[in-house]
């Protein structure tokens, strides 16, 4: 079983409500706690630039994200996975 606590400091796949609602987008996992994650990622740093209207910013964004606004974390397992479309054909 995968734990998001597992996964700190590395990559994950998450749909975020405030960020983009229909895409999922790659994101560090910075930490979790009881209410929420913590992630960056260069998505997050376009929005906040964007907010702010600014070009850049002085060090990389970590924001904290309440679960009630992320649709879905995706996480990766080790091995390969083949469609099992292919394998029929």
């Amino acid at each position: 079983m995968v734990s998001l606590g597992d996964m700190v400091g590395k990559k994950i796949q998450a749909c975020i409500a405030l960020f983009d609602a229909e895409n999922v987008h790659e994101y560090t996992l910075h930490g979790v706690e009881s209410f929420g994650v913590w992630i960056g990622g260069p998505s997050i740093t376009e929005y906040l630039l964007e907010k702010l209207g600014q070009t850049m910013l002085s060090k990389t964004p970590v924001i904290f994200v309440p679960f009630d606004q992320v649709k879905v974390i995706l996480a990766l397992d080790e091995g390969i996975q083949i469609s099992e479309k292919v394998l029929q054909e």
